[in-house]
């Protein structure tokens, strides 16, 4: 079986949809046409960040697969940082235990790092969080 990734990513956007409308910023998948879009009040983009294979379970052929997702929040300058705090923080409260496909998510989504990506802010004065997240599915 393998796993559709884009399901993932449109249920990690459906369940930060509520966050983004509080806060009054944008959530999206990761893509050239959206990252060249100008930062208006802030982005929150899903990025898929790979995954790590687990021991096989020789009895039954399952394995169980370690997906990794990054969640990046965009402010427009340095100025609008205090922002990104509370909807960072919301961003982890919402994701905690969640359980992306289900049944077969045999660990649920847990907060893996969170880090500033300094070369936004250099290189075209857009701040910028990174939080790192993964999970554990059963893959037949």
């Amino acid at each position: 079986m393998a796993t559709d990734l884009v399901a993932v990513e449109d249920e990690l956007i459906e369940r930060l949809a509520a966050v983004g409308i509080a806060n009054g910023v944008s959530i999206s998948k990761l893509d050239a046409f959206k990252l060249k879009e100008p930062v208006q009040s802030g982005q929150v983009f899903i990025v898929y960040n790979g995954l790590k294979a687990s021991d096989v379970l020789t009895f039954n052929a399952i394995q169980t697969t370690t997906f990794r997702y990054q969640i990046w929040v965009r402010y427009v300058n340095l100025a609008t940082h205090d922002q990104a705090y509370p909807l960072l923080g919301a961003i982890k409260d919402r994701l905690r235990d969640f359980k992306p496909l289900g049944r077969l998510c045999t660990k649920p989504m847990r907060f893996v790092q969170e880090k500033p990506d300094l070369s936004q802010v250099s290189d075209y004065g857009i701040w910028a969080y990174i939080q790192d997240y993964e999970f554990d599915l059963l893959e037949v």
